[in-house]
């Protein structure tokens, strides 16, 4: 069952033309544009799609960073950012799934730089949400398009009792983590329940090779792999 108490909101991202647009495929704009309220978690519910309106799927190995930016200035820190451990999390989307192009992403707007950029304004036009999508030692971005975020009136100066302020790496500390192979260190077991996947390893020749496990126990290397 999904989790009740958190605002849903559900985008249309056109991944050929780096936009967000309504389910016929038109750009969103004026009204229809997202606003995002100061202190607030919300979750973004992605549909990503081609110019024709088909799904665009991802790799299941792909990680994520969505961010609220004022502007691409490296040296002014994004608004918001949720990083891959705020996507797809169980229950928050019934249909999120990487690979069929859907997914689910937790965004928390309670940090300082959000607060700051509005300030005593009622709203902010100045402002853009973007999704960037990593493979193996790769990045791109899915869309960048025009948001609005929008103050709240409180009478009282503390903060609901739920709404915490996240912690983040800004998207220049994320490219030096990609730009090389991270370790994986974990204190858990790693386990693959699909019996057609498994770790695949390049060799010297350039191919890639999948390394499974039959019913008797033996480990099993593919031919090469596309």
């Amino acid at each position: 069952m999904p989790t009740s108490d958190i605002t849903r909101l559900y985008l249309y991202a056109d991944v050929d033309r780096r936009l967000l647009v309504s389910a016929d495929g038109v750009p969103l704009a004026g009204e229809e544009l997202l606003t995002l309220y100061r202190e607030e978690i919300v979750i973004l519910c992605l549909t990503c799609v081609d110019s024709d309106g088909a799904a665009v799927g991802f790799h299941a190995s792909n990680t994520y960073e969505l961010g609220v930016a004022e502007d691409y200035d490296q040296t002014t820190t994004v608004l918001c950012l949720s990083e891959d451990d705020q996507f797809n999390i169980a229950g928050d989307w019934a249909d999120a799934d990487a690979e069929d192009g859907k997914l689910s992403v937790r965004l928390n707007t309670y940090t300082d730089e959000f607060e700051d950029h509005l300030d005593t304004n009622r709203i902010q036009f100045d402002t853009r949400l973007y999704l960037r999508r990593f493979g193996a030692s790769t990045a791109s971005i899915v869309f960048d398009y025009p948001c609005l975020i929008h103050n709240i009136a409180r009478a009282s100066a503390s903060i609901p009792a739920g709404i915490t302020e996240p912690t983040y790496r800004t998207a220049a500390d994320q490219d030096v983590i990609d730009a090389g192979y991270a370790l994986i260190v974990e204190t858990r077991d790693i386990e693959i329940t699909d019996a057609t996947k498994g770790w695949i390893f390049r060799n010297a020749a350039g191919e890639r090779r999948r390394l499974t496990v039959d019913n008797m126990g033996r480990v099993c290397v593919s031919d090469p792999i596309v």
